[in-house]
């Protein structure tokens, strides 16, 4: 063979090759962009689940919070208010017999008010 067509077939190995190279490091940055979007949306995908688990647990702690709110307050009507009220009720009861007819009938008017209040409050 003459050096020229040695020289040709060289050349076209080496464009071949060349070709083959170009192809591979195509489709290896191929792979990796690939593979980086595939972990991007994972990440993303677990993001988004920890921000619904964390709004979860937001709202827990607000119903939570609502609870104890709502029991302390009904606590406090039970034991204190309805309490002071019956007082009332028993202390106005003891007027009735030392009042004239006209305080008497106001006495026992605030007393069924108070009764009334106090059968509010325990329906409440």
């Amino acid at each position: 063979m003459s050096r020229p067509e040695i020289q040709n077939e060289d050349i076209g190995q080496l464009v071949s090759l060349t070709g083959i190279l170009f192809a591979l490091l195509t489709g290896c940055i191929a792979y990796f962009v690939i593979l980086y979007r595939n972990k991007q949306l994972k990440n993303l995908r677990e993001r988004e689940q920890l921000e619904a688990s964390f709004k979860q647990e937001v709202l827990k702690t607000q119903i939570e919070g609502q609870d104890q709110t709502l029991n302390y307050i009904s606590t406090e009507i039970h034991d204190n208010i309805t309490q002071v009220l019956s007082f009332v009720k028993l202390s106005l009861a003891s007027l009735i017999s030392s009042a004239d007819s006209e305080k008497k009938a106001k006495i026992t008017e605030a007393r069924e008010l108070v009764a009334q209040t106090i059968t509010d409050l325990r329906d409440l």
